[in-house]
Formats: C-alpha cells, sequence, structure tokens
C-alpha cells in the first residue's frame, strides 16, 4: 500500500474527515482527564511531602525547646542552699520566659495530638518555674527548693517523650 493510494481512499470517503474529528476529541477528552488526574496525584504528594517535613521541622524545634529549658534549669537555676539564689531568680526567670514565648509562637498552628501534649506539660512546666522564680522572695528556701527539684524531676521524661516525637517524625 503506497502513499497514493491511501490519498485516493482519503479523498473518496467524505465521511472520514468526521470521525477522524471524532477520534481526536475522544482521545484530546482522554488526554484531559488523565493530566488532570496526574496533576491531583503530584499536588496531593507534594502536599504530604511539605506536610511531613513541617512535622519533623515543629517536633524539632519541640525538641530543642525542651533541650534548652532542661539545661537551663540544670545550668541556670542555682541550689536551693545558696542564700543568693532569689536574686538571681529574676535574672533567669528572663531566660525562661523567653523560652516560653518561643514555645507560644512556634506552635500557634501544629495539630498534632501527642505534640500538643508535650507542648502543654512544658509550658506549665515553664509557668510553674517563672511564677516560682518571679516569687521566691516571698517563699521560704524550702518551698523554693521543692518546687524546682520536683521540675527537675520531670525534665528527663518530657525530654525523653519529646526526642520521642521527633524520632517518630523522622519515620
Amino acid at each position: 500500500m503506497d502513499w497514493a493510494s491511501v490519498s485516493f481512499w482519503i479523498e473518496h470517503n467524505p465521511g472520514l474527515a468526521s470521525w477522524v474529528q471524532a477520534v481526536g476529541s475522544i482521545v484530546a477528552i482522554f488526554s484531559a482527564i488523565f493530566i488532570a488526574s496526574s496533576q491531583n496525584r503530584h499536588q496531593r504528594k507534594l502536599a504530604r511531602q511539605i506536610a511531613e517535613e513541617k512535622s519533623l521541622a515543629q517536633a524539632g524545634r519541640l525538641y530543642l525547646i525542651a533541650k534548652e529549658y532542661s539545661d537551663s534549669l540544670e545550668l541556670a537555676v542555682k541550689p536551693f542552699y545558696e542564700e543568693d539564689a532569689g536574686d538571681a531568680d529574676q535574672s533567669i526567670a528572663v531566660t525562661f520566659q523567653r523560652i516560653l514565648d518561643r514555645l507560644n509562637n512556634n506552635f500557634d498552628d501544629d495539630y498534632n495530638p501527642a505534640r500538643n501534649v508535650q507542648i502543654h506539660i512544658l509550658r506549665a512546666a515553664l509557668t510553674a518555674l517563672l511564677f516560682t522564680l518571679d516569687n521566691s522572695k516571698f517563699m521560704t528556701h524550702q518551698e523554693r527548693a521543692i518546687e524546682i527539684q520536683r521540675l527537675k524531676e520531670l525534665s528527663p521524661a518530657l525530654l525523653a517523650s519529646c526526642l520521642k516525637l521527633l524520632e517518630s517524625a523522622k519515620n
């Protein structure tokens, strides 16, 4: 079959043009559906990837804030037996207030329930510590020591929970 016979056949079949147009329209419709579906799958995959990266970043931030809280609590807050501890408490409270501010500012849009529990626990611990530091002049050394010791005892478990959340976000 040569090109001349194909050309002759096309010229002598007047309905062929409409059939070619109909088939082309159907191919175009299916192509448009395929392209839209492909773009939709790509957008969902991209949104899932962005959500995973955001979750990992938030878990990392929470861990770092908890680590800073834990380290600062161990290093900055003077032991209860030092008589001048209350005088230093006011300046140290600024550090913990900044940690609390970062915690409040970084997690407004976090909808992960497990992270929100840890955020709540860390906020409560920071608030309790700030209250203790702000009011240490009105407390006995023993009351102050008991509260700070309680917070120091809770700190490793809080830090471990935040690390576990970070590790689960990586997977």
